[in-house]
């Protein structure tokens, strides 16, 4: 796969966990991560933020959680 402007939905503790895994391991024992990647090159209008709003919903979301989705 070749990904371009890649980015990391809502995901501050999962980078900062993998992060600090990464410092503590050896090549050997590196964490492995499940991504998911949703194109949204042929989506239609919207379909990112539906995207983001649906699969949110591990811990507590609140409507402030989505600013990031708001263009201004």
């Amino acid at each position: 796969f070749v990904v371009e402007d890649l980015s990391i939905v809502n995901g501050a503790q999962t980078v900062g966990t993998i992060a600090n895994q990464l410092a503590r391991s050896t090549p050997a024992t590196a964490p492995l991560v499940f991504i998911k990647i949703i194109s949204l090159e042929t989506g239609r209008e919207g379909f990112g933020d539906r995207v983001t709003r649906s699969t949110n919903f591990q811990n507590r979301v609140e409507r402030v959680d989505f600013v990031a989705l708001d263009p201004e």
